[in-house]
């Protein structure tokens, strides 16, 4: 599962959202207009991927499916976050795969 959140430096819904992902040790992208990418270009590659302007930060999106902001979040987090952790870890190296299987 990948979670990507819309965001901008100083905005305090976008730290709510963060830090209930965090809470549980989810992984997630954050693209921070201002920071990592410009704001222009953030609104651009929204318009481009979902076909409709960004118009608020935090906005959501879930494995390319767009949750919303943070009252739209904040249900979908408490129905999934019991298993956040695990569904959104990645594989850093070779060590952390399984190799046992019965062939």
């Amino acid at each position: 599962m990948k979670i990507e959140i819309y965001s901008t430096p100083i905005c305090p819904n976008c730290k709510t959202v963060k830090n209930a992902l965090d809470s549980v040790g989810a992984e997630y992208e954050s693209i921070t207009g201002g920071e990592s990418i410009s704001v222009e270009d953030m609104q651009d590659n929204f318009m481009k991927r979902f076909g409709m302007p960004l118009r608020a930060v935090p906005f959501v999106v879930v494995d390319n499916e767009p949750i919303g902001d943070v009252m739209k979040f904040m249900p979908w987090f408490k129905e999934h976050k019991d298993n956040l952790k695990e569904l959104t870890s990645s594989v850093d190296s070779v060590d952390d795969i399984d190799f046992d299987m019965d062939l």
